[in-house]
């Protein structure tokens, strides 16, 4: 799990980037060491969960900023900004058979489901 002063540097970088100033800043849903599986589901309409990630477990490892998601931007809805976080993957996990290594993403945190305590990848 990450410490409170790590958090909070995170937090506090993020809301220097942030787009706009009348955005209010939560605290990030997940913490980087957290384990997560994406979200199975396909969206109607714009996504920016590539399929190859749905359904998958990784592990957070940052926490990228506060940024508008796409998914309802796009379709002219309100902004909701949201947190995003690098997530790491196992190559396996994403491509069965795929030779040791791992892959990051960023992923928006309305993509992200909380992984069971057994999920972690070997």
């Amino acid at each position: 799990a990450a410490s409170i002063a790590f958090l909070a540097g995170q937090i506090e970088a993020a809301s220097k980037g942030k787009p706009k100033a009348e955005w209010r800043l939560p605290l990030p849903g997940v913490v980087p060491g957290q384990w997560v599986r994406t979200r199975a589901e396909r969206p109607v309409g714009h996504t920016r969960l590539p399929g190859y990630l749905r359904d998958r477990r990784g592990e957070v490892v940052g926490v990228n900023g506060y940024w508008v998601l796409p998914d309802s931007n796009a379709h002219g809805r309100p902004e909701e900004p949201t947190w995003v976080y690098t997530i790491r993957f196992s190559a396996a996990e994403l491509w069965p058979g795929a030779e040791p290594h791992e892959v990051y993403a960023d992923v928006f945190e309305p993509y992200l489901l909380e992984a069971v305590p057994d999920a972690r990848p070997d």
